[in-house]
């Protein structure tokens, strides 16, 4: 989802493909399951196979795209921001073979599912060769969330030539002081305008040297 909305950003166009990939994907689905149960003919799976190859080739070299801009830019703003010397690896399978499509066929007649295509594709945090949804503590989970929106914010500077708006909710939480103060001047850095939640502005105030407007809203009203 992250890199279609990424992807969609720098070409409208990757929205209406995923969502046209996404129809033909159940109506094949539909179909394996008719197959399977004897009530279709395997043929009928030819042009619905045929589009769905040129609709995956495409998202996928979008994806790719999306994922080799981020890369470089994630790497440096999460090491600069955990303080750590060696940068954390943002790593995907971003890959489609339509001949290993093909030879999952049979295979996915029995399961009535499609088993391969964009829509099993992922993409992980590896720390220290590890995958990090498993293995990373909350600190540095929080730190690769932030640091994956600040690499799409500079990417979609690079495809807009735009400064985005930044939405960053409670930063402050599960962030020591030192990965606190050097986000905080990471952002000033990016001279985009942000707008943050916490339940403390005066860990915010200590971080940021430019001009702040706090609001602080109480029992869901503006105070």
């Amino acid at each position: 989802r992250f890199l279609d909305q990424t992807a969609s950003i720098r070409r409208p166009m990757h929205m209406d493909m995923l969502i046209e990939y996404t129809r033909c994907l159940r109506q094949r689905n539909r179909l394996l399951f008719m197959i399977r149960e004897g009530v279709a003919a395997r043929p009928l799976l030819d042009p619905f196979d045929e589009k769905l190859c040129a609709l995956a080739g495409d998202l996928t070299k979008r994806r790719k795209e999306v994922l080799d801009g981020l890369k470089g830019k994630f790497e440096e703003y999460f090491s600069f921001i955990d303080g750590c010397e060696e940068p954390e690896i943002l790593d995907g399978e971003i890959a489609f073979s339509a001949e290993e499509f093909y030879e999952k066929r049979s295979s996915d007649i029995k399961r009535a599912m499609t088993q391969y295509g964009p829509h099993r594709g992922d993409f992980t945090l590896k720390i220290g060769g590890k995958d990090g949804r498993h293995f990373a503590s909350q600190g540095k989970k929080r730190v690769a969330a932030i640091s994956l929106r600040l690499a799409q914010a500079a990417l979609i500077k690079e495809f807009k030539d735009i400064r985005p708006l930044l939405l960053l909710d409670d930063i402050t939480s599960e962030i020591d002081p030192g990965r606190r103060g050097r986000l905080l001047k990471l952002i000033e850095e990016m001279g985009c305008q942000t707008v943050v939640t916490t339940t403390s502005a005066a860990l915010l105030e200590e971080g940021f040297s430019g001009e702040i407007r706090a609001i602080r809203i109480q029992n869901g009203r503006i105070m």
